[in-house]
């Protein structure tokens, strides 16, 4: 049992590690049928959520049976996370849905406990050095997948891993993609994730752990061993239970490691793939995070140059290739429709949680309740995520709140939006004809009659356009 308890925790930790990629809910319960988009509106559970609470239960058995004391870790970030996640449970008894605060409140234990299982899971430079060929693994496979995906403009694996009902590609609603100044569309690398902004998170904390690694990797690595030039033969009268080779001479040889060139590698394939995600939030985050770990290994100045140079050489290289598109990703001019209206929709949602702090200010709707409180407190205005490609292609199918300078955007959809806030201002009916693009790009006209819908009293409340 002291053998089994280490090896079956090491191994847990890793499938929850690797299973990140593979996000697919083994059970689903819909609380009610309202419009709501499923993720927020269900209790779902996730492969990693099993296999995390696995880790979990494994790392207190191996304590108790190895008799470790319990540790807490850092006191404030333990303390941080304990009271979110009792807040969290506490909120059950005021929300919206409590089932769903309760729900997701559980999610934040379970990122206590994972916390804790890696600080008392005697996790030493040793151990995370042997995640590495895990990350490197894949780094490598994310990568391949990646830019299949950026190459022929689709997600390829959401089908068949994430069980879509199709696979999304430019110019789709709910496709996330870049457009050039010239009108180049690109798609982000989707990995075998759900979304770039997820691949970007997971790719930033692999190539952390290859950073790392390459970091402390040994340049090179000693063998040990007995001289069997000094041995002879075992004399008579040797005494029971003795040491084969006490007396004899032990030698000891250091040999070149290649490996930390494999963490290199893996390291440069890395920060290529967290380019293709074109997620700011994950370069952001590697960057802060990669420059205090290079400050942590300065007693090592040689190896965090060459570090700094595979990084920084393959960042240069990514620019040459894709500086339109980041350039409308990093600083997008006023008429980058796509992005401008990424922009908006996330002051949609940050004027959406400040409508919901005004509705309920003194305790909230309650922890995982926004949507439904989104619904509730914000005239049916709900207003989806704009980083999951699941919710956008949701929102462009049945959820409410969504204006067309909202989605799908441009100077076409604004001049339509105009159209319809004058039928309801003046309560006159309107014809006109639009011209928009197509999926490929093609402009199509469109002849587009408008009517003002009336209430009781005369009043125009809404507009059919037919």
């Amino acid at each position: 049992m002291i053998r089994i308890a280490p090896t079956l925790r090491r191994l847990l930790l890793w499938l929850t590690f690797a299973s990140v990629f593979w996000p697919v809910w083994l059970w689903r319960v819909m609380l009610d049928d309202r419009p709501i988009f499923w993720a927020f509106n269900s209790l779902v559970v996730y492969l990693p959520e099993v296999f995390g609470l696995s880790f979990v239960a494994a790392t207190f058995i191996e304590s108790r049976v190895l008799k470790r004391a319990w540790r807490w870790g850092d006191r404030p970030l333990t303390a941080i996370l304990i009271a979110l996640a009792s807040h969290g449970t506490l909120s059950a008894l005021w929300a919206l849905e409590a089932l769903l605060a309760l729900w997701t409140a559980a999610e934040w234990w379970l990122v206590v406990g994972l916390y804790l299982s890696v600080v008392n899971g005697g996790e030493r430079p040793s151990t995370w050095r042997a995640l590495a060929p895990l990350a490197l693994l894949l780094v490598g496979v994310e990568a391949v997948v990646g830019a299949a995906q950026v190459g022929t403009g689709s997600t390829l694996t959401g089908r068949l891993l994430l069980r879509w009902d199709s696979d999304l590609r430019v110019w789709e609603p709910g496709a996330s993609y870049l457009l050039n100044a010239a009108g180049q569309p690109l798609l982000r690398a989707y990995g075998t994730t759900e979304h770039p902004n997820h691949l970007g998170g997971y790719t930033a904390v692999l190539t952390l752990i290859l950073l790392g690694a390459w970091l402390i990797e040994s340049k090179h690595e000693t063998l040990s061993g007995i001289n069997s030039r000094a041995l002879q033969p075992r004399p008579r009268g040797w005494p029971e239970g003795a040491r084969a080779d006490a007396g004899y001479e032990l030698i000891s040889d250091k040999v070149y490691c290649p490996r930390r060139w494999l963490w290199g590698g893996g390291l440069v394939v890395g920060v290529a793939l967290l380019g293709l995600t074109f997620s700011r939030g994950g370069w952001i985050a590697f960057a802060a995070s990669a420059f205090y770990l290079l400050l942590c290994g300065l007693q090592k100045p040689g190896r965090v140059a060459v570090a700094v140079g595979l990084m920084g050489g393959t960042a240069i290289v990514f620019v040459l290739l894709f500086g339109s598109w980041v350039v409308q990703r990093v600083a997008p001019p006023a008429d980058a429709w796509l992005e401008m209206n990424s922009l908006r929709t996330r002051a949609l949602i940050a004027q959406g949680a400040w409508d919901l702090f005004q509705a309920r200010p003194l305790l909230g709707v309650g922890l995982g309740n926004y949507m439904q409180g989104a619904f509730i407190f914000l005239s049916g205005q709900v207003k989806v995520p704009v980083h999951n490609a699941m919710a956008l292609a949701g929102s462009a199918r049945s959820l409410l709140g969504s204006r067309p300078t909202e989605y799908p955007g441009g100077p076409s959809a604004a001049g339509y939006e105009t159209r319809i806030k004058a039928v309801i201002a003046s309560g006159e009916n309107a014809e006109f004809e639009l011209e928009w693009p197509d999926k490929d790009g093609r402009n199509i006209c469109s002849h587009i009659r408008l009517t003002a819908e009336r209430d009781a009293d005369g009043a125009a409340i809404t507009v059919l356009a037919v």
